[in-house]
């Protein structure tokens, strides 16, 4: 018995290489028939051949073979595109490169089947019907060219900018809608609550000092204590709680003038579309900012009233020592916000609220 040769070797490369020729012919008469054209959404053999006016039966056949061939997907029946079929074999497609790859096939396999011949005698004389210089040729090779490098640059450009380091953060401002998105977010989670915050301490913490440290020159708080009367719940509770409630609104009042005054800026002096600029502000803020803006004024309003009220109970028994004691209320107060601020920024953004 002849014994059997040893192999280290496989011929999958070369039966590769034999099953190209139909790969190529399935894309070429996919694109000759349109059939990448249908299949943008996931349809049936069935309807697929009723749209292009085939037969039902080959059709499936045929949309087995593109599967096969990695062309598209087929799930439960339907057939759809890939992505890479999506993007460059659709006609509608900007990159559409179908016309490309058919017009190169003709060029490159026309004459593939007489190579033997072409090796032995070599090649054949111009053929007078072959008009290189006709406008349409050159016109269809142009739009193809064109369509060719859109395809590739765009790609390499996707990919370029998707590699810079500044790119997600780019990609999250582009996705908040630029400039407009961006004032509104501004507004509403921190210029609206700051601002506010800062006029009533200027303005309400201010006088609330003043208020107490006048009582204590006139010995009021004492005579409330004489009478058995807190002081804190009868003079600091009440101020707090109306800080409390009145700033949230005060905040909601900043963010409506905050988020027009930026619209009439850019619209006025940026000339931006007010339908974009309220398209994009509403797009991008959310209630979740809103009420982080919300949440910081009443914190700011209980600092206001806090810094107020603590320096106007601390304060001297003369005229002077008032005049003191607001000043002190209101540094006392800036102060407290912008640090609580900035406090609740670390917090909400570890958060990801």
């Amino acid at each position: 018995m002849k014994k059997l040769p040893e192999l280290n070797v496989s011929f999958e490369e070369l039966y590769r290489m034999l099953a190209g020729p139909v790969k190529l012919k399935l894309l070429l008469t996919g694109i000759e028939l349109g059939v990448f054209n249908q299949l943008s959404e996931p349809k049936s053999a069935e309807a697929v051949a009723k749209t292009i006016g085939t037969h039902p039966g080959n059709t499936r056949l045929f949309l087995d073979g593109l599967a096969a061939s990695d062309l598209v997907v087929k799930k439960k029946g339907l057939y759809q595109n890939t992505p890479v079929t999506q993007a460059f074999l659709v006609e509608s497609s900007p990159t559409f490169l179908g016309r490309m790859f058919t017009f190169s096939a003709q060029m490159w396999y026309a004459a593939l089947n007489d190579l033997p011949k072409l090796i032995k005698e070599g090649p054949p004389s111009p053929s007078p019907e072959a008009d290189m210089g006709a406008e349409e040729v050159w016109a269809q090779g142009a739009a193809t060219a064109a369509k060719y490098e859109l395809a590739d640059l765009a790609q390499q450009a996707v990919e370029i900018v998707s590699q810079l380091p500044e790119f997600p953060s780019f990609k999250k401002m582009l996705d908040l809608g630029g400039g407009p998105g961006l004032v509104g977010i501004a507004m509403a989670r921190e210029m609206a609550p700051i601002m506010a915050g800062i006029i009533m301490a200027g303005r309400t913490g201010a006088a609330f000092a003043a208020q107490l440290g006048t009582m204590t020159v006139n010995e009021e708080i004492d005579a409330l204590s004489t009478l058995g009367i807190s002081s804190m719940d009868f003079l600091v509770l009440p101020r707090m709680l109306a800080l409390i409630l009145m700033m949230p609104l005060l905040c909601l009042y900043a963010d409506l003038l905050g988020i027009l005054g930026g619209a009439l800026v850019g619209i006025v002096d940026g000339g931006i579309n007010p339908e974009l600029y309220w398209s994009q502000t509403v797009g991008a803020l959310s209630l979740r900012h809103v009420g982080v803006g919300v949440f910081k004024g009443a914190i700011f309003g209980i600092l206001v009233a806090l810094a107020g009220c603590l320096r106007g109970m601390q304060s001297g028994r003369s005229a002077s020592a008032v005049g003191e004691a607001a000043t002190s209320a209101v540094v006392t107060g800036i102060v407290a916000i912008i640090v609580t601020d900035a406090i609740l920024a670390v917090v909400t953004s570890t958060l990801g609220i």
